[in-house]
């Protein structure tokens, strides 16, 4: 298995003060966290190195990156970020939303400038979504999954299937193309569903879907994205730690309950902004 991460949202809105940056990381200390960017532009007027440094000094592990507003046809924006990444962190694990666009065009894209992904030795991992969701060039698992590119993997997120029937099957059949896992508990259905709840508060079959990861020798991360607090997602992680390392089946207790439900209303103060 690979790391168990939780999700930290940076360069949202503004620019913050250095020691606001460092308290920040000092809550994820000892974390292992996929950093996510709502705003390509501001990530790129950030200062990278000062993140790097403060980063390493906070004992926070950079995992993964994930870009859900950017994608191959902003061409010019897109190699430019891979180019930052690249000299500013030790990660290569890029999750992406697929945009609105023409199929066609994103694969000829995608043929015309292979070589240049390839150079730069990067995962790009595509999120998966309902079949064509909003007019995206790819949407679905299966879809995702069927893309001939030595560098294009899926991001697995299960609160993105259409029914919660569905994520046990899916992780099942596209395991061999999944290097990350968006992780969260859900239930309901249609416009009345809930998703991205903690662990073990909604309706999935979360022990047979872990399982499925665990026992396929799977090497993809796992993302917490549930709407909880720090405390909550180190509850969390603890109760990952014990299923994929110590066979412990997950499950609640009085405890852990009280912390992973602590719902964290807003924290969106400033550049380094915690859950979504």
């Amino acid at each position: 298995m690979g790391d168990i991460c939780t999700s930290l949202y940076v360069g949202d809105k503004q620019q913050t003060s250095e020691s606001e940056l460092d308290q920040r990381f000092e809550e994820y200390r000892g974390l292992s966290v996929q950093f996510g960017i709502f705003n390509p532009g501001l990530f790129q007027k950030l200062d990278h190195k000062r993140i790097a440094y403060s980063l390493k000094e906070h004992d926070v592990k950079l995992s993964a990156f994930h870009f859900p507003l950017i994608d191959i046809f902003q061409t010019k924006q897109f190699f430019s970020i891979l180019d930052t990444i690249i000299e500013s962190y030790g990660s290569r694990l890029i999750t992406l939303h697929p945009s609105k666009g023409s199929t066609l065009k994103a694969l000829k894209l995608y043929e015309n400038h292979s070589q240049d992904v390839i150079d730069r030795e990067v995962v790009l991992a595509y999120e998966n979504f309902a079949d064509r969701h909003g007019g995206k060039w790819v949407s679905t698992a299966r879809q995702i999954s069927r893309l001939q590119f030595p560098f294009i993997f899926l991001t697995y997120d299960m609160s993105h299937t259409a029914r919660a029937d569905d994520v046990l099957p899916e992780i099942s059949d596209y395991i061999s193309s999944i290097a990350v896992v968006h992780l969260s508990d859900r239930k309901g259905r249609g416009k009345s569903s809930e998703k991205d709840l903690p662990l073990m508060t909604g309706e999935l079959p979360l022990n047979p879907i872990l399982a499925v990861l665990r026992d396929s020798g799977c090497n993809a991360k796992i993302v917490l994205e549930t709407h909880t607090n720090v405390a909550g997602r180190r509850k969390e992680i603890n109760l990952l730690e014990d299923f994929f390392y110590r066979g412990v089946p997950l499950h609640l207790n009085s405890e852990n309950a009280r912390d992973i439900n602590t719902i964290l209303i807003s924290d969106s103060a400033g550049t380094v902004s915690l859950d979504s």
